[in-house]
């Protein structure tokens, strides 16, 4: 009867609806059994073929009556049911490694359906109680994912597009309008989108633990890899790299150049043609710095100007279209306003520390404040599907038009200039209403389509953050060796895109998140 018990748990396990399994209901095995979704539709005819197969092998094999205290059959006689038996089962459990979704079920087991709650002795985990039901929203991390290969492809294509700031420099010549037009359409949804899931978790983790101890762990998470990757990592790929094509002069080590040049304790070299002074820039880290001063801020806040209880989650509908445009235009009359004063792209270091740019900020800020709410209303298991294909079909015209529409070189200087100018107000609307669609759409259309795993998912969106700290060596080391082969400038681009996302991602599981306590931080 083990035998019998173990296959009924077999069986059990994959099919929970079937109501009978070898004798042995599912309610009789209690928190042993593990709730499985159906696969994919596309998969459910080979799947079903596939069950039918393993169920008339088990029962050819055990016996139609071992449940029943029949017996079953012998082993010879049924010697080639049972060697089918078994590597159907672990086709099985192939299948729910890299096919079988897992979604959130709409009736979790008990286990699963009261959340944890960490330090309940502090009031803020004990008044501020999320919904009621706990479930993994999927679909924000694989949009993770997307996003953070399109911040890959972005760097992968800044010196095919531009001379502007990078590590690598290539010939002017090769500069490529169309590469220039593809990753023009990156910054400004791929930050938004980050914000508001930013915005979205920020909440639940101050929940879920007393004050103090937020603080520390968001100075871990987010202060340690600021560190490592602003202190170490990037000075090093700024120094080799510009040494080599920017013509750095006047330092002869690489240590000389980083505490009189990269902290600034050295007076400006005569001729210096660095990108500013000193030459201290966080590049891409700007991200976790400013999200790092939100968390803080948000923490303090709820500290010393909340009552207890306020950011309990009260489902609220989420905004409608006129809403959605009308945030758009919002954003769009306060971008061009900035830009009339600031041109586009250009850094600025609050105090000296906090790089800001101040041309995408006002695009980039308010979308914090939307994950924040979209947290407290639970707009993102609201959002209606036909909202999300609307604002989906915006951002896919506007960036049809981009492709489409032959702008002039002086229109995009004018429009990439500060200053009251038409080139200006319409780069700043068609960005903000791109950027709007573009979130809305994308969250939307994950929500619908993509709110599923798989365990390759489940390993990319572990990987996530430590790509987004540490890929800069790795997309350069990709554009140096493009610089030695003779190929269209675009086929540089898809190649560098698509090797350094492998590249990136490989080592960050491979190696970087294995490091000690690599996965604290990371």
């Amino acid at each position: 009867m083990e035998i019998v018990g173990q296959a009924g748990r077999i069986a059990c396990r994959y099919w929970p609806s079937k109501q009978n399994c070898f004798g042995l209901r599912e309610a009789d095995l209690g928190s042993r059994v593990q709730h499985y979704n159906r696969p994919p539709d596309a998969w459910r005819p080979v799947y079903s073929i596939h069950r039918r197969f393993l169920w008339a092998s088990a029962r050819d094999f055990f016996g139609t009556k071992a449940a029943s205290g029949g017996g079953f059959r012998s082993l010879p006689e049924h010697g080639v049911a049972f060697r089918c038996l078994w590597p159907s089962v672990g086709l099985h459990w192939i299948c729910d490694l890299l096919v079988l979704r897992s979604r959130p079920s709409s009736t979790p087991p008990v286990s699963m359906s009261t959340p944890t709650v960490e330090h309940q002795d502090a009031p803020e985990a004990v008044e501020a109680v999320p919904l009621p039901e706990s479930r993994r929203l999927f679909f924000v991390d694989n949009l993770r994912v997307f996003i953070i290969m399109c911040v890959l492809s972005h760097h992968a294509g800044n010196p095919y597009a531009s001379n502007d700031f990078w590590y690598y420099k290539t010939d002017p010549s090769q500069i490529s309008g169309m590469v220039a037009r593809v990753i023009m359409l990156n910054p400004s949804f791929t930050m938004a989108i980050l914000l508001i899931f930013s915005g979205y978790l920020v909440p639940p983790s101050y929940d879920r633990r007393p004050f103090w101890i937020y603080v520390r762990e968001k100075f871990i998470r987010l202060g340690i890899p600021l560190v490592i990757g602003g202190m170490i990592m990037l000075p090093l790929l700024q120094y080799y790299s510009f040494h080599q094509h920017w013509g750095y002069t006047g330092y002869d080590s690489f240590w000389q150049y980083y505490w009189q040049a990269w902290h600034g304790m050295g007076e400006m070299p005569e001729g210096w043609n660095g990108p500013g002074w000193p030459d201290r820039n966080l590049s891409h880290l700007w991200y976790i710095e400013h999200l790092l001063v939100y968390a803080l801020c948000y923490g303090i806040w709820r500290k010393f100007f909340c009552k207890p209880g306020e950011s309990i989650r009260t489902p609220k509908p989420p905004p409608g279209n006129w809403a959605i445009f009308g945030f758009a235009v919002f954003i769009s009359l306060i971008t061009f306003a900035v830009r009339i004063f600031c041109p586009y792209n250009k850094v600025y270091a609050l105090f000296g520390v906090l790089q800001i740019d101040m041309s995408h900020f006002p695009q980039w800020l308010p979308f914090f404040f939307v994950g924040l709410a979209a947290y407290r209303y639970d707009w993102l298991n609201q959002l209606p599907a036909s909202t999300g294909r609307l604002w989906l079909s915006v951002a896919v015209g506007l960036a049809a038009f981009n492709f489409v529409v032959p702008f002039s070189t002086e229109f995009w200087i004018a429009a990439h200039s500060a200053g009251f100018t038409f080139p200006n107000f319409f780069k700043s609307v068609w960005e903000s209403f791109f950027c709007v669609g573009a979130a809305v759409g994308l969250i939307s259309l994950f929500h619908q389509k993509l709110n599923w795993s798989t365990k390759l998912l489940t390993l990319l969106a572990a990987s996530a953050y430590a790509v987004h700290v540490f890929h800069p060596p790795m997309i350069v080391a990709w554009q140096f060796i493009l610089g030695h082969v003779q190929l269209p400038t675009f086929v540089k681009f898809v190649i560098a895109t698509l090797a350094g996302i492998v590249t990136c991602f490989a080592v960050a599981h491979f190696i970087i998140r294995r490091l000690p306590f690599a996965k604290r931080v990371l």
